[in-house]
């Protein structure tokens, strides 16, 4: 065989494998490419499943913060009148003291 021959079949031989080697590269990140947009699909649902139980959950929430407000102002309605009873018991006690 001529050498001229012999390094072209040595050429397309190298180019035959660096031909296989890139396509098996590509199918690889294909792959991988793959499996990231399966993984944020099941994130995405993660997220949606959430958001609803969120949402089911925080329906009654505003009633729920209307209901702890008027609590809470009645508690310190209470507070106030308590306070204002010791206050006059005080004065009393202490006019009786005086007299």
């Amino acid at each position: 065989m001529p050498v001229g021959i012999a390094s072209c079949r040595q050429q397309l031989v190298l180019l035959d494998n660096e031909f296989a080697f890139n396509a098996a590269m590509i199918e690889e990140r294909e792959e991988g490419i793959r499996e990231v947009v399966d993984q944020i699909g099941q994130a995405n649902e993660i997220v949606r499943d959430l958001a609803v139980e969120f949402l089911s959950r925080n329906k009654s929430s505003p009633v729920q913060l209307v209901k702890a407000s008027k609590s809470v102002k009645s508690r310190s309605s209470w507070c106030w009148w308590v306070l204002v009873m010791v206050v006059v018991g005080v004065i009393v006690f202490l006019i009786v003291l005086i007299l």
